[in-house]
């Protein structure tokens, strides 16, 4: 499953998530695959892309940076995924 994770900094101090990341890597747990990572123009957040069967580790990882960051955490599927789920690309009946 795929998890967005929209990161906001405690008093706007990207600079110490940065530099922890730097120093120690993304401390993602095992089982907890990192896709991509977006920032937004003013550096106030972040939206990275997960893949994780367990949201325990998850959580487990945002108490890693809950120090320095806030999260809100969504579960994602991709848009074609959600076209389908709603059977918007069925093909078109034919009428008789």
């Amino acid at each position: 499953m795929q998890f967005m994770i929209i990161t906001g900094f405690r008093n706007q101090n990207a600079a110490a998530t940065y530099k922890r990341m730097r120093e120690d890597g993304r401390l993602i747990p095992d089982g907890m695959v990192f896709k991509a990572s977006y920032c937004t123009a003013d550096l106030a957040r972040t939206f990275q892309i997960f893949e994780c069967e367990d949201v325990t580790l998850i959580q487990r990882w945002c108490a890693r940076w809950s120090d320095l960051c806030d999260f809100e955490v969504l579960p994602v599927v991709s848009g074609a995924e959600a076209a389908a789920a709603l059977l918007l690309d069925a093909p078109a009946s034919t009428a008789a």
